[in-house]
């Protein structure tokens, strides 16, 4: 069976970063928020109250493709370079956007957080506030609470990174047995089984210390969603190596296990489905690769960075002019940010981003629009 070449776009993915995108806004524009901010005519489908798990999904796909970025790098550190080089321009101007634009027409002071400059500066370094509020008591957040998952990805950047380049070849299994054992740490710890057991033994003081500090590393709590990714993107070049299918059925099971309630049960079962359809009938996915699709997926970063605390402002502004008909107001937000972040990669994010590529790497190579996204 002939290899699939590792440089070629793979369009399905994008289009699932489309549902995975659209899952999170339709969460956070009818249903993470109370009445202060945001009140319908109607009660809002329970599957949007489920919207959140889109997260997961990118955690799942970024797992496949950070598994195949690091094998077009050669070290550690220019893996490091590119996801810093490709995280950056989207940042910069999503959190520009974020401050300058709550700062102006947030006048319900909705989110306040947004419009200090000290939130914006920590929102760009990628550090999760929580790490410098705990150890040097300041008072930080992101400006935009949806960015905790940035810190997540980043985490799982660099453990990815370094255990790749310690041994390219065993990679998979490091990896998996270190992911598995600290999201089944990480799952103790912050159980009541845990509290009873370690507390105990180093103290009540310690342990809650200790937990707390689990929390700045969530990682470790998605760690195998990430995992599923980087199993399914090993399927994708064998599909038909069995240990593989049956490791990726066991973290399907595990994670059902952490899960316990039905819909995220139900959709990581949905999950596993749509990846099986990908790896061994693509076919039917054949539509995800829809080209409005593969430019609204790759652009997905932008619209997820800007949508949350924006967004909401606008639909908390608007509301009164549209009466009961406000829900459309999520509808008409949804497509204008798609289109937002198609022109912000285009013209913005992709040019600085090659300006940046060019500096760092003192070359004139085109930064690559392929996978690595």
């Amino acid at each position: 069976m002939a290899q699939k070449k590792r440089t070629e776009r793979i369009e399905i993915l994008d289009g699932m970063r489309v549902l995975a995108i659209f899952m999170v806004m339709l969460f956070h524009y009818y249903s993470a928020f109370g009445a202060s901010y945001y009140q319908y005519a109607f009660k809002p489908p329970q599957l949007f109250n489920e919207g959140y798990l889109g997260v997961q999904l990118f955690f799942v796909i970024s797992g496949f493709v950070i598994t195949l970025t690091l094998t077009k790098c050669s070290s550690f550190v220019e893996f490091m370079k590119k996801r810093f080089l490709r995280l950056i321009p989207a940042m910069l101007i999503c959190s520009l956007l974020t401050f300058s634009l709550l700062r102006l027409v947030d006048s319900n002071n909705l989110f306040p957080v947004s419009k200090s400059f000290a939130n914006l500066l920590i929102s760009n370094t990628f550090i999760p506030p929580a790490l410098p509020n705990t150890f040097f008591g300041v008072k930080l957040a992101y400006i935009d609470g949806a960015y905790w998952s940035l810190a997540c990805e980043l985490q799982f950047y660099l453990l990815a990174g370094l255990f790749y380049f310690f041994s390219p070849k065993s990679f998979l299994r490091n990896y998996a047995v270190f992911a598995i054992l600290s999201a089944v740490l990480y799952a103790i710890i912050n159980a009541a089984m845990g509290y009873d057991f370690f507390s105990p033994l180093i103290g009540t003081k310690v342990f809650l210390e200790i937990r707390t500090l689990s929390t700045d590393f969530l990682v470790f709590h998605h760690h195998l969603w990430f995992l599923m990714g980087i199993v399914i993107n090993k399927l994708y070049f064998q599909k038909y190596n069995q240990p593989l299918l049956l490791l990726l059925l066991a973290i399907v099971v595990l994670q059902i296990v952490f899960l316990k309630t039905l819909y995220p049960i139900l959709f990581t079962l949905l999950v596993l489905l749509l990846f099986l359809l990908f790896l061994y009938k693509p076919q039917l996915l054949a539509f995800l690769a829809n080209k409005v699709l593969v430019k609204v997926g790759i652009a997905s970063y932008s619209i997820y960075l800007i949508h949350q605390y924006v967004g909401v402002v606008v639909i908390n502004r608007l509301s009164p002019y549209f009466g009961s008909w406000n829900f459309v107001i999520p509808m008409l937000l949804m497509l204008g940010l798609s289109f937002f972040g198609v022109m912000s990669y285009k013209y913005l994010e992709y040019p600085l981003g090659k300006q940046l590529h060019k500096l760092v790497f003192k070359q004139m190579a085109k930064v690559p629009v392929g996978v690595e996204v």
